[in-house]
């Protein structure tokens, strides 16, 4: 097999083009040193390009006066009059700002030089994320693998125990392992060219910067592995707006498992990728085939990641295992036993075919990065001995590293018994080593997570494409069934259509006026002295529910009138009896239209959102979709039960107000005249709030595996 015969542009790559030299990084510690010193030659243009940066880290942790990353790129810009340096980051979901540095645009944007352009990449679907990771210097060099310039991310091959490098903002980081390529010459430059193409879509248009493709950036510490090689780029883009759908990173990992011959080495954070695991099994299911081994975490991080992917990836796995009717799988993860209750993240993203291709990038194992999240893969392929030699080096690296045994020891074991997994398996029992991956899926996830449609889907979802995506197709409702719910449909939709359209009024029209903070403490001030106060104020939320007046703003004037115990607790009960309220005119007028009516259709969906009812409304909670009765109408309307609907809304929306009310003294602060000193402290306390929110979980969960058990049990 030749490159030309497996790369193919506009089907599994962007661009085929040549690498003068290439080499694999691998863990932080060796990129971060690698990208410094090639980033002190840089005298045009910069771009970085990530899913998160933060500007507080250092870089090469062996020296005592490495300035944060982002004092190391302004002092680049100051010293060098004609740089210019563009950092491109994702601009986050909600859920993630927790774990994001405070004030990106502040640090990196508006307190730095002028040739420091920062910028948030929103141009994504609903849901999606930019998760490229590149940072091309000069046209000339180029990274682009699967770490982010961020805190956690560094790291050595030995993964030690409690290693005081690894302390990112005063924080010990766990063992982390990760993978990066750095390419020079005619990939580089193309590289080049699609980092501008990225900042010019996120809005930052035309970039400045000379292209200077000839200079030699290749940091001295670093050998090239890897010479005069084929590299095929290959990208995600999902269709938006008015740009079409790419999937070519999909369609290079399917050729490539069909190419496998001897031996697929994969390492990766998730295993939930549907048609490539497809592919995989189809590998297993022939009399000869490949060895496949495939590297994990030993487990997910924190809560949300395992009982969502989590539970995905293990139904994964156990089809692989299933299909391996001749014995050539092992599903491990790396294990050092000095670790205690830590271990290592596995986050790379790296596939070995035989001893001809190496393919290292930003594309998770999962739907996602198949086809709705933004991703670039490199892709090399050995043409001649010297490169296939590097190809089984790079391979026997990773494995030794894993395995603790140096490359040549790897290599000569390999040679002797030409299988990885007769390797693996001798050398479980070692203080470090590969071990069987065997995560058990918690009972209350497995049945909280029906399938992997809405958690990990492969391409934007349109409510329509979502029905087709659930129902199974079954039968149309007779006619005469149907004109029986026709009449209160069109009341349902009316109900719906009338709150948006009276949302969007309180927003953009003359109504919006008596949301006036000032006005509205006075007439909170008014109830506040009258003895029935609370029955007044109940009846206020349930009203306002009714007239779509934003939840939010009922929220903020209840905890700055009555103060953070009192009003905290008025306004969770408010909000409460509101969606209450809302719902049971949702459940009367549509329910029985929605059983009558849709059938099959909008029937079956809704039973099926039941199966994970409390979590789709935590979800909307968390992360709103539609304006706060209009949710509750929908699910009124639907097969959401009562608890769920009441649990899911007590857990989505508790932690918030208690976290605006652990802040009243700061809050109106914040909203009128904000400055850095109040922003932090309300990041403290919605620090705190995350923290309440996972022990509210938690009492959840047990509560409905009990009414599980009972059911079971009757």
């Amino acid at each position: 097999m030749r490159a030309n015969e497996l790369f193919e542009e506009g089907r599994n790559c962007w661009r085929i083009c040549r690498a003068d030299r290439a080499a694999v990084l691998v863990d932080g510690a060796a990129y971060f040193s690698a990208l410094a010193d090639s980033l002190e030659k840089a005298r045009h243009s910069i771009f970085i390009i990530g899913w998160d940066i933060d500007s507080r880290i250092r870089l090469r942790r062996n020296r005592q006066d490495e300035p944060p990353l982002g004092e190391f790129l302004n002092n680049l810009a100051k010293k060098h009059s004609d740089l210019h340096i563009y950092v491109l980051d994702w601009d986050f979901a909600f859920l993630y700002a927790l774990d994001r540095e405070p004030l990106p645009v502040f640090k990196l944007g508006w307190s730095t030089h002028k040739r420091l352009e920062f910028k948030m990449d929103a141009r994504h679907p609903v849901g999606a994320c930019h998760h490229q990771k590149l940072v091309v210097i000069d046209d000339c060099l180029a990274f682009c693998g699967g770490i982010d310039l961020t805190h956690g991310r560094w790291d050595t091959p030995q993964h030690a125990p409690h290693d005081p490098k690894r302390r990112d903002n005063g924080e010990d980081q766990p063992p982390f392992h990760d993978v990066q390529m750095m390419v020079s010459g005619a990939a580089a430059a193309a590289l080049g060219e699609l980092a501008r193409r990225r900042w010019r879509r996120a809005g930052g248009g035309e970039p400045a910067g000379i292209s200077s493709s000839t200079s030699d950036h290749w940091p001295q510490k670093i050998d090239a592995e890897f010479k005069d090689v084929a590299v095929a780029i290959s990208r995600t883009e999902p269709s938006y707006e008015d740009e079409t759908e790419v999937t070519e990173v999909k369609q290079m990992w399917m050729d490539a498992v069909a190419a496998a011959r001897r031996r697929i080495y994969i390492e990766n954070q998730y295993l939930t990728a549907s048609e490539v695991v497809d592919a995989l099994v189809r590998s297993l299911q022939r009399e000869q085939g490949p060895e496949i081994v495939i590297t994990l975490s030993r487990q997910h991080t924190g809560w949300l990641e395992e009982a969502t992917m989590g539970v995905l990836t293990q139904r994964q796995v156990n089809r692989l295992r299933e299909a391996d009717r001749h014995h050539r799988l092992r599903i491990v993860y790396p294990e050092r036993t000095d670790l205690g209750d830590e271990f290592i993240k596995v986050h790379a993203k790296v596939l070995v075919v035989d001893d001809v291709l190496v393919r290292v990038g930003s594309a998770n194992l999962n739907n996602r990065s198949m086809g709705f999240d933004t991703e670039c893969d490199l892709t090399l392929f050995a043409e001649d001995d010297a490169t296939r030699s590097s190809v089984n080096r790079f391979c026997c690296r990773l494995l030794g590293e894993h395995l603790d045994m140096e490359i040549e020891e790897v290599e000569q074991e390999l040679g002797r018994r030409d299988s990885m997994i007769s390797l693996i398996d001798e050398r479980r029992c070692a203080a470090r080593s590969l071990r069987r991956f065997d995560w058990e899926i918690d009972p209350f996830y497995e049945h909280m997570v029906p399938d992997g449609s809405l958690v990990d889907p492969e391409k934007p979802v349109r409510l329509e494409d979502l029905a087709d995506q659930i129902l199974a197709g079954d039968s149309v409702a007779p006619r005469e069934s149907r004109k029986v719910g026709l009449n209160k449909i069109r009341t349902l939709l009316a109900l719906v259509g009338a709150a948006l359209l009276l949302s969007a009024a309180w927003h953009w029209t003359p109504l919006g006026e008596y949301l006036d903070l000032e006005q509205l403490r006075e007439w909170a001030g008014w109830v506040k002295q009258s003895r029935f106060a609370p029955l007044i104020l109940m009846l206020v939320y349930i009203v306002g529910g009714l007239v779509l007046l934003p939840i939010t703003v009922l929220i903020v004037v209840t905890i700055l009138t009555f103060g953070p115990w009192w009003g905290g607790g008025y306004a969770l009960l408010g909000s409460l009896l509101s969606a209450l309220v809302t719902y049971g005119v949702g459940r009367w007028v549509g329910r029985d239209a929605v059983r009558q009516f849709s059938g099959a259709r909008l029937n079956k969906i809704s039973k099926r959102l039941a199966q994970s009812g409390m979590l789709a409304v935590m979800a909307v909670r968390l992360l709103p979709v539609a304006p706060f009765t209009v949710v509750n109408l929908v699910a009124g309307a639907s097969h959401i039960r009562f608890v769920d609907f009441l649990f899911g809304t007590l857990a989505g929306m508790g932690p918030g107000i208690i976290t605006l009310a652990v802040f009243e003294k700061g809050l109106e602060q914040l909203i009128r005249n904000p400055d850095l000193k109040t922003v932090m402290i309300f990041l403290g306390v919605v620090l705190g709030a995350g923290g309440l929110f996972w022990g509210m979980r938690k009492l959840i969960g047990r509560k409905m595996d009990h009414n599980l058990e009972g059911k079971a049990g009757s």
